[in-house]
This record gives structure tokens, sequence and C-alpha cells, in this order.
């Protein structure tokens, strides 16, 4: 009697830490695209701002160039072009360098998100719909009986009727 209670406390107390460790899984999983979105935001603001602040100091050197004479402002242009490129060059090497560093850290890129994002849409959406009936006419074999064989027949052994090894009378 007493094992009968304890074991249903068992499993209720199992039922009940089940569900709290689902629900810690989930917390954690949504904190962690969470943080993924947020890097992925603020890392493209970075860059974005050195973006800008490189094209200003680009409108301003050639603003403060354009009073000198000619060859020295076509020479000043083509410096601030050439820093330029070199500028967009490390934004390249520094936006591949964070890439290979995320993807080293296991954190997915946003097309994996993406791809996790529609998966899961595609789960929810099968399981907000209902259950659909089989065909007409067709049959599951979760609810048709299972054939049954007919029993086997003993064998019945008929006796001999013979004088072998008996002295006839």
């Amino acid at each position: 009697m007493t094992t009968r209670k304890s074991t249903r406390r068992n499993e209720a107390a199992d039922a009940e830490l089940l569900g709290s460790l689902r629900a810690a899984a989930q917390q954690i999983w949504l904190a962690g695209l969470n943080a993924l979105v947020r890097t992925q935001e603020e890392g493209g603001k970075v860059l974005g701002a050195l973006k800008s602040e490189g094209r200003r100091g680009q409108r301003a050197a050639q603003r403060g160039f354009s009073g000198l004479g000619d060859e020295a402002g076509r020479a000043a242009i083509q410096a601030t072009r050439g820093a330029s490129a070199a500028f967009e060059r490390l934004e390249q090497l520094l936006e591949a360098g964070m890439g290979r560093a995320l993807e080293r850290l296991g954190v997915p890129t946003a097309k994996d998100m993406q791809a996790v994002l529609a998966r899961l849409d595609a789960l929810e959406g099968r399981a907000a719909q209902p259950a659909r009936k089989p065909a007409r006419g067709a049959r599951s074999t979760a609810h048709s009986p299972a054939r049954r064989r007919p029993a086997a027949k003993p064998k019945t052994v008929a006796k001999r009727r013979g004088t072998r090894g008996r002295a006839a009378v």
C-alpha cells in the first residue's frame, strides 16, 4: 500500500520536474536566440557607424582640399579615395573575421536562423491542423484486427494391427 503511494508521489514529482526542465530549456533557447539577434543587430550598427564616419571624413577632406591648386586637389582626392578603399577593405576583413569567430563559437548565421524559424513555423502549422481522416476505403493497420490462424489439428497416429514380433495364435 505504501509503495503504491510512494510510486505515485515519485511519478508526480518526476512529471513536475520534467515540466520545469522543459520550461527552463525553452527559456534558455529563447534567450540564446535573443542574444544572437542582438549581436547581429549591434554588429551591423557598429560597422554602419564606422562607414558613416569614414564618409564624413572623406567629404571633409575633399572640402578642405578643394581650395588648393588643381593638381594638389586632384592628388588629395586620389589619396582620400585610396584611404576609403583601404577602409572598405578593412571593413570587409572585420566582417569576415567576425563571421569566422562566430562560426567557431557555434553561433548560427542569419540564414541558419531563418531556416530554423521556417521549420518551426511549418511544425507549428502542422501541429495546429486537425488530424486528417484516412481516405475512404483505406484501412490502417492500427484499426484492422489481426488475422487469426486456425488452430492446429492434433495429429492422430493410427495403430497398426500386425503380427510382427508376436506369435500368431
